[in-house]
């Protein structure tokens, strides 16, 4: 779940990543009377994954998984 707590005039959050077709982004709902937008996805079981947040169109690392990695071009 995001919360777009630094940004109280979003209208559209959506997470992107290898576990998407071609790393479609899939849209979130925000939580009725909160901050927070979430969403269920299915991903494969025991492989790894990475996503970013898009908030408003701006890609953003996730804040509260400190399970980061580093892409061969220095890029998170």
């Amino acid at each position: 779940m995001a919360s777009a707590s630094d940004d109280s005039a979003v209208t559209s959050v959506a997470i992107v990543g290898t576990f998407a077709n071609l790393y479609a982004p899939i849209p979130l709902r925000q939580v009725d009377g909160t901050k927070y937008w979430g969403v269920t996805a299915v991903v494969p079981k025991g492989e790894g994954h990475t996503y970013k947040f898009l908030i408003a169109s701006e890609s953003r690392l996730d804040p509260v998984n400190s399970q980061q990695v580093t892409k061969p071009d220095g890029t998170q």
